[in-house]
């Protein structure tokens, strides 16, 4: 069996994060503030948002 190819299209990546003070919650955060819509938060109110921000 061959692995498949790494250039298929991924329609959404879903990531959990368990800290807003994470490095990686860091970044996309602002990649989020940066390319507007390129990033959905889910399960965040918007003070949490505000929050990570900071």
């Amino acid at each position: 069996m061959q692995p498949a190819p790494l250039t298929r299209s991924i329609d959404h990546l879903i990531i959990h994060l368990t800290s807003r003070k994470s490095r990686l919650a860091k970044v996309l955060t602002e990649v989020s503030e940066r390319v507007p819509g390129a990033i959905e938060w889910v399960g965040l109110d918007p003070q949490a948002q505000v929050a990570a921000r900071a």
